[in-house]
C-alpha cells in the first residue's frame, strides 16, 4: 500500500513539473532591470540561473522553437495547453506549492545563490542563501501565493511576515525562525530573500552601485563567457 501511494505521489510530482516546464516554455515574459549578479556580494560560491527560454535567442532558433511556432501546430499547442491547464487544477489542492505561482516563475526566471563557510575559518558560520524570482502578478499576489506555499511545506516554521526594516525605500519583511529568519522583499516584479539581515542589506545597497557584486568577480566573469 505505501509502495503504491509513493508511486502515485511520484507521479503527481513529475506531471506537476512536466506540465509546468512545458506550459512555461509557450509564454513570453521579458527580463528587465537588474541582473542578480550584480546584487550579490562578490564572494557568492554557488549561482544558478534559470531564465524563460522563450525569451532567448537560442530557443528561437532551437527545432523545438521553430517546430512551435509554426501556424499548423498552433492547434496541438492550444489543446495541450488545455489539457495540462485541467491536470493541474486537479491536483492543486493537493500539491505543496502554488502551481500558478511555479508556472509564472517558471515564464519569468529564477536565481538561487549561496556563500559556503571557509574551510580556513572565514566567511560566513553557516551557508547564507539568496533566492530570486520574477512574477508577472502583483507584489501583493505573489506574496499571497509564496506564504501559501511556505506554510503548506513548514506549517510551524511560516507563521505571519512582520516588518524588519526599510532601506534605500525598500520596505523588507522577515519570516520563520526567531533566530535565523528569512527576510524577503519585492523589486521592480521580482521578489528577493536572503537568510541574514546584512545580507539582504547589501543586496539592497547594491542597487544603487554600491558595494563589490558578483558581476564585478574576474572568476565569475570568465567562467560566464565560456557558458
Amino acid at each position: 500500500m505505501r509502495t503504491r501511494r509513493r508511486g502515485r505521489a511520484v507521479a503527481m510530482v513529475l506531471a506537476v513539473l512536466g506540465a509546468c516546464l512545458l506550459l512555461s516554455a509557450a509564454s513570453g515574459a521579458e527580463e528587465g532591470g537588474r541582473d542578480m549578479e550584480q546584487l550579490l556580494p562578490a564572494d557568492t560560491d554557488i549561482f544558478l540561473r534559470w531564465r524563460n527560454p522563450k525569451g532567448t535567442q537560442a530557443y528561437e532558433n532551437s527545432a523545438l522553437g521553430g517546430l512551435l511556432s509554426e501556424p499548423e501546430m498552433q492547434t496541438f499547442v492550444d489543446h495541450a495547453d488545455e489539457e495540462l491547464t485541467r491536470t493541474l487544477r486537479s491536483v492543486a489542492d493537493r500539491a505543496p506549492v502554488n502551481i500558478p505561482m511555479v508556472r509564472d516563475v517558471l515564464g519569468n526566471s529564477f536565481c538561487a545563490a549561496m556563500a559556503l563557510p571557509s574551510p580556513k575559518g572565514g566567511g560566513p558560520p553557516r551557508p547564507s542563501l539568496v533566492l530570486s524570482a520574477r512574477f508577472s502578478v502583483s507584489a501583493e499576489k505573489m506574496e499571497k501565493r509564496l506564504l501559501q506555499t511556505m506554510r503548506r511545506v513548514a506549517p510551524r516554521d511560516f507563521h505571519e511576515p512582520s516588518k524588519a526594516f526599510e532601506h534605500g525605500g525598500h520596505a523588507v519583511k522577515k519570516l520563520g525562525r526567531r533566530q535565523r529568519p528569512v527576510f524577503y522583499t519585492f523589486i521592480d516584479g521580482r521578489w528577493i530573500a536572503a537568510t541574514g539581515r546584512d545580507l539582504m542589506t547589501g543586496i539592497l545597497e547594491r542597487l544603487s552601485g554600491d558595494g563589490d557584486s558578483l558581476a564585478g568577480n574576474p572568476k565569475f566573469s570568465q567562467v560566464m563567457e565560456k557558458t
